[in-house]
């Protein structure tokens, strides 16, 4: 059974349209009159390639056009998509022997880690690494291991990407990103599935629930299924979904089936029930996803309803070529959004790190460490700097 819902997707352009017509995973065989129909709307096939780099979803796209008829794809465009492909394909290949190597010096320190996207994520929604793109590798740690954890790392040749400020790590942020300046691989170690975060599992628990890559060369922990999707679920929408790859992440696992009734209370207990209902609309309207079983009543949720036609507006402002990502109006409904979905305790947490002295203060001055403590007052006149200096 298929479950659609009312969203309004007027807004987008043909390009979005065509590309969501691309990721659906439907017999496209069955629908060539909707794709020339589409094509005839003169597609803008820069925009098009555009869109799909700026969503993540090139790999999935290159496949599918590559079962198409040549003749409707421009040479240009289609090297284009090749060559991305072929780059993405390589450098999963090397985050994946970069990760190995991470979790295998991480069990050597006894330190427990678990991979929450990356790789280990491309194997097991896609079953391929050439079929989804990550930009760094993200591994979960207990709190009380973080600093073994840096440790770790830096003896791996790895280095701080940040200008830590009063210890504002910590209370700004919920990981600590380190680059390794040879490999050309970023790992950002949290401790924290989101900022500011109030209602989410323990590593403790997570830990418990967690499944050992089969496939890697050495052990590599990663969530559990109902963890991977409060994960996925929590992630997606803190950033209101405006990259498609997100999405189609949720997609492959309602597709792959989910066992909505231990699920379900993971959602109802960490209070993510109304951001799962927001991804599932979502999926079901943007991919025709099935939505069956325990998880319909997901579909009838209002305030679901209402983010989801929310996350639409933020995917169509980066589509929109008119419309810029960074404008006052896009800025503004975006803060609102985040603020919606936090909890009363999430949003006072955010206001007091918001206060907080950060690394950008300390780019833009200077200050010995003894004297870090200026920031505090000095923190109005700094943000406003910024932003003057961001305007120019």
């Amino acid at each position: 059974m298929l479950i659609s819902s009312d969203l309004d997707l007027s807004p987008f352009p043909n390009e979005l349209h065509f590309i969501l017509w691309l990721l659906r995973e439907e017999d496209h065989a069955a629908q060539d009159a909707l794709m020339i129909e589409i094509l005839l709307e003169e597609l803008d096939w820069y925009l098009f390639l555009a869109l799909a780099k700026h969503h993540r979803v090139i790999p999935t796209i290159y496949a599918k056009l590559c079962r198409l008829d040549r003749g409707l794809i421009p040479d240009d465009i289609h090297r284009k998509l090749k060559d991305d492909y072929q780059f993405n394909t390589f450098k999963m290949l090397h985050l994946c022997g970069e990760m190995e190597r991470v979790c295998r010096a991480f069990e050597d320190h006894e330190v427990r880690a678990l991979m929450l996207k990356g790789p280990i994520l491309a194997e097991a929604l896609y079953g391929d690494l050439s079929l989804r793109t990550s930009k760094d590798l993200d591994i979960l740690v207990a709190f009380e291991q973080l600093e073994q954890a840096e440790e770790v790392l830096l003896s791996l040749g790895y280095e701080s990407d940040m200008k830590p400020v009063l210890n504002n790590m910590k209370r700004k942020t919920h990981h600590i990103s380190y680059s390794h300046p040879d490999h050309r691989v970023q790992v950002e170690v949290h401790w924290q599935m989101r900022p500011n975060s109030t209602t989410e599992p323990s590593f403790d628990a997570l830990w418990t629930r967690r499944r050992v890559s089969e496939r890697a060369s050495g052990p590599v922990n990663f969530l559990g299924e109902d963890d991977l999707l409060f994960h996925l679920v929590i992630h997606g929408a803190r950033h209101g979904w405006f990259r498609l790859r997100w999405l189609t992440d949720i997609d492959r696992m309602v597709r792959q089936g989910v066992n909505w009734s231990s699920a379900l209370p993971i959602m109802n207990n960490y209070r993510a029930y109304e951001l799962c209902s927001q991804a599932l609309i979502l999926v079901s309207k943007l991919f025709h996803t099935p939505i069956t079983g325990d998880a319909i009543p997901f579909m009838s949720d209002k305030r679901g309803r209402r983010l989801a036609q929310t996350a639409v507006y933020i995917i169509n402002s980066i589509a929109d070529a008119s419309v810029s990502a960074t404008s006052g109006d896009v800025h503004k409904r975006f803060r609102r959004y985040m603020l919606s979905i936090m909890t009363p305790r999430e949003r006072w947490n955010y206001a007091i790190a918001y206060l907080y002295p950060s690394s950008q203060d300390a780019e833009v001055l200077p200050l010995p460490v003894k004297w870090h403590a200026l920031y505090f007052p000095l923190r109005p006149f700094l943000w406003f700097w910024r932003r003057i200096h961001w305007n120019q």
